[in-house]
């Protein structure tokens, strides 16, 4: 079973101390604060129109370092190339359809990975009853 990435399970309210995997690439790479613009290389409207919606969210969530963003890319270019093919009326390779969905998962883009990651929980608030609490 692959691990997951620190900053997700910060994102999804499981993140502890003890468990952090501060040797791992991941851990050293801060998330970007803000959102990249695309590498010069990806064209097309639909490519770059989706660079322009995941990117911000990947952000703000702060699960996008530099280091994924040509991964992002790729998913970015391989979606662009998928979109141009529906929109000329035919039918996609499969394999390209396989390509996007794994990249898609990657960033937390498809149900099943999307189920994987919560909300952080809430911090815990004082105990109301505390103050009838007897001292030991």
């Amino acid at each position: 079973m692959q691990r997951r990435a620190d900053n997700l399970k910060t994102l999804m309210g499981t993140a502890r101390p003890d468990r952090a995997r501060t040797d791992s690439l991941a851990a050293r790479l801060p998330p970007l604060e803000a959102s990249p613009e695309p590498p010069s290389w990806l064209v097309g409207a639909a490519a770059l129109d989706e660079w322009e919606r995941l990117a911000p969210m990947l952000t703000a969530c702060k699960t996008l370092s530099a280091s994924m963003t040509t991964a992002l890319a790729h998913y970015c270019a391989a979606h662009g190339a998928l979109v141009a093919i529906y929109q000329r009326g035919e039918e996609p390779r499969a394999s390209l359809i396989a390509q996007v969905a794994r990249l898609a998962g990657e960033f937390g883009c498809t149900p099943a990975s999307a189920s994987k990651i919560t909300p952080p929980k809430a911090d815990r608030r004082e105990n109301p009853f505390a103050q009838f609490r007897r001292p030991l």
